[in-house]
């Protein structure tokens, strides 16, 4: 969303700078950057369940798993 590497980002958030702020140099609207890392998150945790690497309710208790109650 961002147009840059990880390691870019990483680089620019030991430099100081929020998410928000390297979104609005940019020119990306912060919501776009939110989507975009949810979608991230939720295709990498159903790739874990379709390989039953954790269980479907793990991600709501803990990553990558937890004891339940």
């Amino acid at each position: 969303a961002l147009g840059m590497t990880t390691e870019e980002l990483a680089t620019e958030l030991r430099a100081g700078s929020t998410i928000a702020e390297v979104a609005a140099a940019k020119a990306v609207d912060i919501q776009v950057v939110v989507d975009a890392v949810v979608a991230e998150i939720t295709a990498n945790i159903q790739e874990h369940v379709a390989d039953g690497s954790i269980t479907q309710e793990a991600p709501m208790l803990g990553w990558p798993s937890c004891p339940t109650a």
